[in-house]
């Protein structure tokens, strides 16, 4: 059990770390990264998943101790970014 946890942490740790992209130019970088194939999900489904994704970035950004603006503000600019790269 000792071992599982240790384990988890290992992965989980590292993806908090990078949760919350900290730069302009993270951002940009993360947007053009991120790959979803609309065309098999749909267009709803891709939409759902992009507000999805804001919403998570925004959660994360409170977390790791963003004031609320700045959190929504990161947040926005991944959706931004994500969105536009698909339509």
């Amino acid at each position: 059990m000792k071992r599982l946890l240790i384990a988890s942490l290992c992965f989980v740790l590292p993806l908090t770390a990078f949760a919350v992209p900290e730069t302009k130019e993270q951002r940009e970088k993360l947007g053009r990264e991120f790959s979803l194939p609309c065309s098999e999900y749909g267009e709803e489904s891709c939409i759902a998943r992009f507000l999805a994704m804001e919403a998570c970035t925004f959660i994360f950004g409170l977390n790791s101790g963003k004031p609320p603006q700045e959190a929504m503000n990161i947040a926005s600019d991944m959706f931004v970014l994500i969105e536009t790269q698909y339509y």
